[in-house]
């Protein structure tokens, strides 16, 4: 139902957010904006910058920022890229192929975010979310904002000309991604002042934070979690199950009505557990996306809001290689199955014993063989299947769909049954045993168990799918414990079963592999397939320090045109750059007035002039047109 449910947020944000069409500015040249107006970045920086030249299509754009409140850092990046996107001119190129840098000076901060066509794979490769991501904000403690903003760039921009190189198929794979359902979860589950993250999301960001805090790893925190959610649904299971037991055996005059009162009470409260399943885990997952994220951006929010333990939160589940996420996903995937064989308790220990004894337990009442009967027949979620092929319209699924109203008529004879069965027979009555098979006559337990083992396979696909699409290693790996333990928990039932019911006869445990050795390696060998075509592959990259020296030529001396003077702006005055023998520069302003002369002292380090009277004088420089301009505290602005 969560799968469903994010499914069905990401389609209506998709579908909402076509702001313009982005594909006429594919082949389109966009130039580096970098909107510094208080000067954070050197000159040298700033004009390196300015020359890149970023793949086609690709709006890079950098603000600086003096500082941003702690309790704004969970959405002030997230807001200024939405600003971008309303902008008539880039909004929708913005929306997909936007690259926006925040670099704040308090806190020291680089924070970076991704379009839609290449969020996906920005956050995976680590650019944009993840270890590399923390990596490269720790590092600016160290070296930096001036010498880390360019590397932070340059990496975005490496990662998406590898996922341009990416075979088609693979383009669209991640085109369709479901991935920035993790974005949408960080973002709200990010504590802020809305009274329904306070209420509602903070108290479950407080408890999964100290679990996780606690025991020190997210691994250990998901299984505390995750047996936490078992004991306490295990608990008021039984309580509502004897509850209903009650109620039913008080509304029923009969056993027979006991047992239909059951049915419909059983239902109800199945309804309710998907209800109450949506609401845990809802908030649950937002709390591990915005803990295990490692954006130090969110670190800061949630110091401010007092959530304990995110000074360990560089403890990422997040990875940055395809390998882990592939046998992860395998292992999800074989878990799961071995969780849908035991979809009702019992059945998978009888189908071990002999032919005999399941016989036996298949005719101990009418009731229970009408179960197994309706078991065979439409399976536990075939009727999913058939509804689904319905709904779509699609003529090659609806000819899975399988009629069996006329062979389940008890006034049918044999030859007229055999016949119905011949004449209904579709794709799906090739992959699944029906009510006249042989087996099942024979062993109506190890029947069902097949049947169940075949849509248990068709389900693993289908988790195996979405969990390649997400690509979220921390909920693969959170769906890893919790399906463990939920595994455990129905063994150790089954189990149980076979103890209160006293059963003795000899198991044969191969029995069930024999008849379904084939649909295993076809199985195998499809997802394989599958995931190695989605699955992008690639190694782990490393950055040196970018040389931005080169960005400002060696010689800034000659003629200047004055477009700014004492903050107005002018016309027909000049100004010369010299540099005399001993290395002193001066600028000599020309105009109607007597010639002007102003010391200069010239950093060339930082490539700043300043003067006591005109003050700091930034120096940019266009590598295309060569043009030098000097800009003294937008008082005086010149250019060559």
């Amino acid at each position: 139902m969560l799968i469903v449910a994010l499914i069905l947020c990401t389609l209506v944000s998709s579908c909402s957010s076509n702001r313009g069409n982005s594909n006429s500015t594919m082949d389109t040249q966009f130039s580096v904006t970098v909107h510094d107006s208080i000067h954070l970045l050197s000159p040298k920086t700033y004009s390196y910058l300015k020359n890149i030249n970023p793949p086609l299509g690709l709006v890079p754009v950098i603000v600086t920022v003096d500082s941003i409140a702690d309790s704004e850092m969970g959405t002030f990046a997230d807001n200024l890229f939405d600003e971008y996107c309303d902008k008539d001119y880039i909004g929708g190129t913005f929306e997909q192929r936007g690259v926006l840098l925040v670099v704040s000076d308090n806190p020291k901060l680089i924070q970076v975010r991704v379009g839609d066509t290449y969020s996906v794979y920005c956050r995976m490769r680590g650019s944009s979310a993840g270890r590399g991501y923390l990596d490269m904000q720790n590092s600016v403690k160290e070296r930096g904002l001036d010498e880390m903003c360019p590397i932070a760039l340059s990496n975005v921009i490496a990662d998406i000309e590898e996922c341009r190189s990416m075979p088609f198929y693979k383009k669209a794979f991640f085109k369709m991604s479901l991935f920035h359902i993790d974005t949408f979860l960080e973002n709200l589950a990010t504590p802020s002042e809305s009274f329904f993250n306070q209420i509602y999301f903070r108290p479950f960001v407080y408890v999964v934070s100290v679990i996780h805090g606690l025991v020190g790893s997210w691994w250990l925190a998901f299984f505390v979690i995750c047996f936490i959610y078992l004991a306490v649904k295990k608990w008021i299971n039984n309580r509502v199950h004897v509850m209903l037991k009650r109620r039913a055996q008080r509304d029923a005059s009969s056993n027979d009505d006991v047992l239909e009162n059951m049915l419909g009470y059983e239902f109800i409260k199945m309804l309710f557990a998907m209800i109450l399943k949506f609401v845990v885990a809802f908030p649950t997952f937002g709390a591990i996306s915005v803990l295990s994220t490692s954006r130090m951006e969110d670190v800061i929010v949630l110091k401010y809001y007092n959530i304990p333990y995110v000074d360990i939160i560089g403890d990422s589940m997040l990875w940055e290689n395809s390998a882990p996420v592939l046998w992860t996903i395998l292992l999800l995937m074989l878990l799961y199955y071995l969780k849908f064989l035991l979809c009702d308790f019992g059945v998978f220990a009888v189908a071990h014993l002999d032919d005999q004894v399941q016989c036996k337990y298949r005719n101990r009442s009418a009731f229970l063989q009408n179960i197994l009967d309706g078991l065979i027949n439409t399976g536990y979620n075939r009727n999913m299947l058939q509804i689904l092929a319905e709904k779509l319209g699609l003529g090659s699924m609806q000819s899975m769909h399988n009629d069996n109203t006329a062979i389940e008529s008890e006034d049918a004879t044999q030859t007229e049954v055999a016949e119905m069965a011949g004449e209904f027979k579709a794709w799906i009555n090739v992959f699944f045993l029906d009510a006249n098979s042989e087996l099942y006559k024979r062993a109506p337990y190890l029947a069902i168990l097949v049947n169940t083992h075949r849509e248990a396979l068709s389900f693993a696909f289908v988790i195996g799918v979405v969990a390649t699409i997400m690509l979220s290693p921390t909920y693969i790996a959170f769906f890893l414990v919790l399906w463990s333990l939920s595994l455990i928990f129905r063994a150790t039932k089954e189990y149980a079963f076979i103890k209160k019911n006293g059963i003795q006869p000899k198991v044969h445990c191969g029995r069930l592999f024999k008849r379904t050795w084939k649909t295993l390696c076809i199985f195998f060998i499809v997802m394989t397939a599958v995931l190695y075509i989605l699955l992008p592959t690639y190694n782990a990259k490393q950055y040196d320090t970018i040389d931005v020296s080169a960005a400002i030529p060696e010689d800034v001396t000659g003629l200047y045109f004055v477009q700014k003077r004492d903050g107005t702006v002018v016309s027909g005055v000049t100004a010369r750059l010299r540099q005399s023998e001993d290395g002193t520069m001066a600028m000599y302003v020309y105009s109607d007035e007597p010639v002007m002369k102003y010391p200069m002292d010239f950093d060339r380090e930082k490539a700043l002039l300043y003067n006591e009277f005109l003050g700091i004088g930034y120096i940019e420089y266009d590598n295309e047109t060569k043009q030098i301009k000097i800009n003294f505290e937008d008082k005086w602005v010149l250019t060559n």
